[in-house]
């Protein structure tokens, strides 16, 4: 597996991007968690991602988005960017 360097994490985070497959119009809930999910490319067509969401039925402030880097010539996922809501301790 390739290993980034910082400022490459930080150029694929910010390189435009636009949506391929749009997520769905509302959120499935699976296992106490609603979750969704859509696939990404760079404008230039040579980088792919997908966004993650998910929220807790219970507790919405129980929630996660992320950012996720698939690699043309490696099967593995990179996490690039992961954001939670304000639970839990601080």
């Amino acid at each position: 597996m390739k290993v980034f360097t910082d400022e490459e994490i930080q150029k694929l985070i910010e390189m435009p991007k636009r949506i391929t497959v749009r997520p769905q119009r509302q959120m499935q809930l699976t296992y106490k968690h609603y979750r969704n999910n859509m696939k990404l490319e760079s404008t230039d067509g040579q980088f792919n991602f997908s966004v993650f969401m998910r929220r807790s039925e219970d507790f919405h402030e129980n929630f996660s988005i992320g950012l996720v880097y698939h690699q043309k010539d490696d099967p593995r996922e990179i996490h690039l960017l992961r954001c939670n809501g304000p639970h839990g301790p601080h």
